[in-house]
C-alpha cells in the first residue's frame, strides 16, 4: 500500500465515523420531535417506522475525499409534524369542549336568579297621569266623597257606582246633574269612559253595575240626543226639564225608559 492509498483509507475511516455520529444525532432529534408532538408524559414513544436510520442519509463517499456537501434533509412525516395534530388530540379536544359546555350549562342552571329592583322605576304614562290629575281635581271639588278609586298602574278612575234612586226621574238627575257630594255620571263617562264601572274588582258589584247601566242606557242616549239638538240653547238643565215634562205622569221606570227610546 502506497502512501496515497493509506491517506485515502484514513479519510474514508474518518468520514464513516462522522457519518455514524450524524446518524445518531438525526435519530435522537426524530425521537425528541415525536415525543413533543405525541407524548403526554412517561417514556419516549417509539420512532415511526421509516426503515433504518442510515436510509435517510446518502451513503458515505467512497472515492471522493473532498466532498463537503451536507446530506439531504429527511422528508417530514405529517404524523410527526406540529402542522398536522394527531387524531387522538383532535378527539380529546372535542371531548373537552363538550365537557366544558355541559359543565357551564349545569353551573348556569344551578345559579339562583335574584330579581333586583330597577334603579329607574318605570314612568307613568301620560294617560295615567291625566286620570290621576282628574281624580285629584274631583276630590278637591268635593265631587267624589265616599267614592273608592281604582288604580292599576295603567288607568285610574273613581268607582262611582249608583246611589239609591227610586225612579227614572231620580236616575235622570243622577246621570245629568249628580248630587251635592258626587259628580254627574255623564261627566265621569266623558272623562273616564266606562272605567268607573268596569274597574270594579268585586264580581257581584260589577255585574250589578253593568246590568243597571244596560237598563238605563236608553235614557242616557235620549239625554245625549236631545242635548245635541237643543243643548246649546237650553243647557243640561233645560234638556232634563224637557224630558221630565214629556213623562211627568209616568210612574213606571221601565215604561218611561222604553218611551224615551222611541222618541
Amino acid at each position: 500500500m502506497t502512501h496515497t492509498d493509506a491517506a485515502v483509507a484514513t479519510m474514508q475511516s474518518q468520514n464513516q465515523a462522522q457519518y455514524a455520529v450524524l446518524t445518531a444525532q438525526v435519530t435522537r432529534l426524530q425521537d425528541l420531535l415525536c415525543h413533543v408532538v405525541h407524548g403526554r408524559g412517561g417514556a419516549l414513544p417509539a420512532p415511526p417506522q421509516q426503515g433504518a436510520p442510515h436510509a435517510l442519509l446518502p451513503p458515505p463517499p467512497a472515492g471522493d475525499a473532498q466532498r463537503t456537501s451536507h446530506p439531504p434533509y429527511p422528508t417530514p412525516d405529517p404524523s410527526c409534524s406540529s402542522l398536522y395534530p394527531p387524531p387522538y388530540l383532535v378527539a380529546a379536544a372535542a371531548n373537552d369542549a363538550a365537557a366544558v359546555s355541559r359543565s357551564a350549562r349545569v353551573r348556569a342552571e344551578s345559579v339562583p336568579v335574584v330579581s333586583m329592583p330597577s334603579l329607574h322605576p318605570p314612568t307613568a304614562s301620560p294617560l295615567l297621569l291625566a286620570d290621576r290629575a282628574t281624580v285629584q281635581d274631583l276630590r278637591l271639588s268635593g265631587k267624589v266623597e265616599g267614592v273608592r278609586v281604582a288604580d292599576d298602574g295603567v288607568r285610574c278612575a273613581p268607582l262611582m257606582g249608583y246611589v239609591e234612586s227610586t225612579g227614572w226621574s231620580e236616575a235622570l238627575d243622577e246621570y245629568a246633574l249628580g248630587t251635592p257630594a258626587r259628580a254627574p255620571l255623564r261627566d265621569i263617562k266623558q272623562q273616564f269612559g266606562n272605567l268607573w264601572r268596569l274597574m270594579e274588582r268585586e264580581t257581584v258589584q260589577r255585574r250589578r253595575l253593568n246590568n243597571k247601566h244596560s237598563r238605563l242606557s236608553p235614557m242616557y242616549e235620549a239625554v245625549e240626543r236631545l242635548f245635541l239638538e237643543r243643548g246649546r240653547v237650553v243647557g243640561v238643565k233645560g234638556v232634563l226639564k224637557i224630558l221630565k215634562g214629556r213623562w211627568a205622569g209616568e210612574r213606571s221606570s221601565g215604561k218611561g225608559i222604553r218611551e224615551m227610546v222611541e222618541v
